[in-house]
């Protein structure tokens, strides 16, 4: 139907026997009807016809509405618009009660044959809700922003009924809907009665993936649960069944769009007052959900995005290596966030693991390469020289590193994170990196940067390591066996001593005693070839590494020089 006029009429006759019913479509009750010829109207019927406009030719669109006894309940009334000029006060003559301002004409009007018992007239959309029948009216103006008008009365007298929408201010224009519903009723919230979506049974042993399109949207109807100016729609995004009550489960939504999450349910059972919570994260570990059915919901500030949805109990094995479902061919820079795109992956798994790191090469997709635009050094980015988290982690002074080049193929990690080829993490601004090459790729012939300190050098130890480790392991415990034993009676008259009051005296003694002690333990315990051992051990895993880079170096190049060619 046309949205000018500002003002939109329709004539409904709703027939009011006992057995009346009530349509709707989608998730919070609220759809257009579907188009018809304006041919006889059946009983029962609504017709809905534009008002006449002095600014161009009367224009008339039909839709037609079945009241039939098998039609969901509510019936809504879509699409309806204007301007809400007339003031309630001096113009209709309220002067209690309900405060704002509606449109001049009505929106709708209802041609009842028969009284109708407690049926609910709301308008979504609108801040503002007069009804006028027989010289009487009622009216309602929630006094909080953002509430949806609602009028209730035990009967609805038969004949005709003005319904006027409006708003809290003048002159503002709205959209919104007319929706009449039967409370008596079970409220249809029209999802697919025949896709359950995920059920669950138990916490999964293997985490449940779902891939969600979300279409571009407008801002969330007003019938609609939003969270935190978010864009929802009415349908739900996945739907989720629980047969049994569960503690622990964990939702986790990826994207490289802002997103947040919406859990709704359990649903009860006439369809009302749904309970819903919401997760700006897009991450929710929930205590204990009771068994029904649930609708998991995503809204966006309003553009189109896919959201990786996973679904996981505490104790599900997790893959940082899994790509994502379905990946979209065109990504934006945020987008190709390897965090984004593998839903298991966390950004201390990159840091972590030097296996993983050459790996996320070997399967990332081509959309997920970004490019320097020039050749990088320290001026404009930093390395972070390490695996895991150790204390131990010191380099030489002066240490130099090497960056990436012009075109060399690099993986957003996230965070102005990037991880190169031969396994090296930086950080670089994305304003110095670009989408596509603008030439040639550029790859390291051999592994840069060898250099860590001892902690990361153990924490990349491979598997070929081993043996030659718990060598160096062995010495250590043996030099620390050796040291208690050493340091016990020192330890024990040191203590004694502390107990005593302070004196200079008193701290001369401890500092001999400990003078004593480190002297014993260094010509006793093997100090000296405990660090040389550690020396050597330190520099053979760094070679160690660094040949194992190299070894993935050359897998890699061949992909890339395959991908992008060279």
């Amino acid at each position: 139907m046309t949205t000018k006029p500002a003002l939109l009429l329709a004539s409904v006759t709703l027939a009011a026997a006992c057995n009346f019913q009530l349509k709707t479509h989608g998730f919070g009750g609220v759809t257009s009807a579907e188009p018809t010829e304006p041919t006889a109207q059946p009983t029962g019927g609504v017709t809905m016809t534009a008002a006449p406009s002095t600014a161009r030719p009367i224009v008339t669109a039909t839709q037609h509405v079945d009241v039939a006894v098998d039609h969901p309940n509510p019936l809504v009334i879509e699409g309806l618009g204007g301007v809400a000029e007339a003031d309630l006060f001096s113009k209709h003559n309220i002067k209690q009660g309900c405060e704002g301002y509606v449109t001049e004409g009505p929106g709708v009007v209802l041609e009842l044959a028969k009284p109708l018992e407690h049926a609910v007239i709301s308008a979504p959309g609108a801040g503002v809700l007069l009804a006028k029948f027989g010289g009487k009216y009622v009216c309602a103006s929630p006094s909080t922003v953002m509430t949806t008008p609602v009028l209730k009365l035990d009967v609805w007298p038969a004949g005709k009924i003005e319904l006027f929408a409006g708003h809290y201010h003048q002159h503002a224009k709205i959209q919104y809907a007319i929706e009449i519903e039967d409370p008596a009723r079970k409220r249809d919230l029209g999802w697919d009665k025949g896709d359950k979506g995920l059920v669950l049974k138990a916490l999964p042993d293997k985490a449940e993936i779902r891939a969600l399109a979300i279409p571009a949207a407008g801002k969330t109807p007003r019938d609609v649960t939003e969270c935190r100016g978010f864009h929802f729609r009415k349908q739900p995004d996945l739907a989720m069944t629980l047969e049994r009550p569960l503690a622990g489960l964990e939702l986790n939504g990826r994207s490289g769009s802002a997103f947040s999450l919406m859990l709704v349910g359990p649903i009860p059972a006439d369809g009302r007052n749904l309970p819903s919570r919401c997760y700006d994260d897009g991450h929710a570990v929930l205590a204990r959900l009771e068994a029904g059915s649930y609708a998991i919901k995503i809204g966006t500030k309003g553009e189109a995005a896919t959201v990786t949805m996973v679904v996981r109990g505490p104790k599900t094995p997790r893959d940082p290596a899994m790509l994502a479902p379905a990946i979209p061919d065109q990504l934006d820079h945020a987008g190709r966030a390897l965090v984004n795109q593998f839903p298991e992956l966390g950004e201390d798994d990159v840091m972590s693991s030097d296996p993983l790191r050459q790996k996320l090469f070997l399967i990332a997709p081509k959309q997920l390469f970004v490019f320097p635009t020039y050749d990088l050094d320290e001026s404009v980015a930093q390395i972070h020289p390490r695996i895991g988290i150790s204390t131990d982690d010191g380099l030489p002074e002066h240490t130099k590193f090497d960056y990436p080049k012009k075109n060399e193929p690099l993986l957003f990690i996230g965070r102005e994170q990037y991880l190169s080829a031969d396994g090296n993490v930086y950080h670089i601004l994305p304003k110095d990196t670009a989408l596509e090459p603008s030439g040639s790729i550029q790859l390291p012939a051999t592994a840069r940067n060898s250099v860590l300190g001892w902690g990361s050098s153990v924490n990349g130890a491979g598997a070929e390591d081993k043996g030659q480790l718990d060598a160096y392991w062995k010495l250590s415990h043996q030099f620390d066996a050796c040291s208690q034993q050493v340091w016990a009676p020192f330890n024990d008259k040191i203590g004694a001593l502390k107990r005593e009051a302070y004196s200079e005296a008193r701290d001369e003694r401890i500092r001999s005693l400990e003078r004593a002690g480190r002297e014993r333990e260094f010509s006793g315990c093997g100090e000296t070839h405990l660090n040389s051992a550690r020396d050597a051990e330190h520099k053979r895993l760094m070679a160690s590494r660094t040949a194992r880079r190299n070894a993935g170096l050359k897998d890699i190049a061949k992909r890339l020089a395959a991908m992008f060619g060279k």
